[in-house]
């Protein structure tokens, strides 16, 4: 037993054995980890991006796709398209307030609006549920799911079943809102517009983020 107890002591007591403190990180390390982390960011970011572009393209479809269905349902109670230009003469630029007006029966607060300002919507019927990230109150701009208010709406005005001729209207668009602001966009390509028409009685188009967003694409 005193043999034990003496080891004990002698391991107690040797200059040589001491605890250790925890190491830190050098700086090289330090800055490895920043390196790679920063790598990784790298590497990342322009996935996440087109992941967005890719989700915002299919949200501007689907809400296209509500537009269209409302303008049917106005077309079947009135017997003609609700008339949702601008009143600057650029001919298939919708004005948010009218596109309000025509498929909700409300104004951009909400409120009911007199048969004279309904944009043809006289019954005040409503046609649509328009979400709120579809409409810039403050200005009255409509915008696609990438916030752009130019936003070019196409009707088979002669109801022979395809958009064509004059009916396919081609415009200089901008991408932005009064909102966020404007950046020219161009006007689309030709070659985007069958030349045989489009088979459809109402067709949406916007500038989207770097490629065009078309209904019937």
């Amino acid at each position: 037993m005193k043999a034990i107890d003496s080891r004990a002591r002698t391991r107690d007591q040797d200059p040589h054995r001491s605890a250790r403190s925890p190491r830190g990180f050098t700086l090289l390390e330090i800055l490895l980890a920043i390196g790679v982390l920063s790598l990784l960011l790298a590497l990342t970011l322009p996935t996440l991006g087109r992941v967005s572009r890719t989700a915002d393209r299919a949200k501007t479809l689907a809400w296209f796709a509500d537009w269209g269905a409302a303008m049917e349902l106005f077309h079947q109670e009135y017997g003609y398209f609700p008339d949702l230009t601008a009143a600057d003469g650029s001919s298939g630029r919708i004005d948010g307030s009218r596109f309000v007006a025509a498929l909700t029966g409300r104004d951009r607060d909400g409120d009911p609006i007199p048969p004279a300002a309904a944009a043809g919507n006289v019954r005040g019927l409503r046609f649509l549920s328009l979400p709120a990230a579809a409409l810039d109150s403050a200005h009255g701009e409509l915008l696609d799911a990438f916030g752009n208010c130019d936003v070019v709406v196409l009707v088979d005005a002669d109801n022979d079943g395809r958009i064509r001729g004059d009916e396919l209207v081609r415009l200089d668009l901008r991408r932005g809102c009064s909102a966020s602001g404007f950046m020219a966009a161009g006007q689309p390509p030709a070659s985007s517009f069958p030349v045989e028409g489009l088979r459809a009685n109402v067709a949406f188009y916007s500038a989207g983020a770097g490629d065009w967003i078309f209904s019937w694409q």
